[in-house]
């Protein structure tokens, strides 16, 4: 274990957390939620700590004990071990892992954000599915065209605007921020993704909150 795989680790579990927690800031602990917490801490341990086998069964076990509130949910959590298995043991593009990777940060959200309010809203999985498709071209900008990734971004956080889960002044910095960071090619850099969504779920709470 090394200080950098740990940090990663924790930007992982936050990168993931945060979202769904600042979307449902009452949360009521119980015992299948706090598993799916700990499910969240050895998913970011299997995509960043050695001995995969031993992460994956943790997974499995909390996996079983977070969805026995909602076994409807088991097959999504399922599903997500897998991926996150499939990432830690298997070489492919770094392109392809962070893609892959944010796909898993989105379906956990949408399972922690399922977990906390007993049933998936429709104002989570929209602003959870946004966020997902902004790290997602954030992540294959350096292959579009500049003006591709312009008019796809406009695109993406105008949907946001237009179902009233953005506001405008949030879709300005939004759009101000990715497009720096894909001007500069600061993207790609390890933990800019990660750390871009945490601060951009930061400012859609505290934009929200002030109205």
């Amino acid at each position: 274990m090394t200080i950098k795989s740990l940090l990663a680790a924790v930007t992982a579990v936050i990168q993931i957390a945060l979202l769904p927690l600042l979307l449902n800031p009452g949360v009521a602990f119980s015992g299948p939620l706090i598993a799916l917490f700990a499910l969240i801490l050895v998913m970011a341990g299997l995509a960043n700590f050695a001995k995969p086998l031993w992460w994956t069964i943790a997974a499995l076990i909390l996996a079983v004990i977070s969805s026995s509130g909602n076994w409807t949910l088991l097959p999504l959590a399922l599903a997500q071990i897998g991926l996150g298995l499939l990432l830690a043991t298997q070489k492919m593009s770094p392109l392809l892992k962070a893609s892959g990777w944010q796909l898993e940060v989105l379906f956990l959200q949408l399972l922690l954000s399922a977990s906390i309010t007993h049933g998936l809203t429709t104002t989570a999985l929209i602003i959870n599915c946004l966020f997902a498709a902004l790290m997602l071209l954030l992540i294959w900008a350096e292959r579009l065209p500049f003006a591709a990734t312009i008019i796809l971004l406009v695109a993406i956080l105008g949907i946001g605007f237009w179902h009233q889960q953005f506001t405008l002044l949030f879709a300005l910095i939004a759009l101000a921020c990715s497009g720096i960071l894909t001007v500069r090619h600061w993207a790609k850099l390890p933990g800019v993704i990660a750390w871009t969504q945490i601060v951009l779920s930061a400012l859609l709470y505290l934009v929200r909150l002030h109205g």
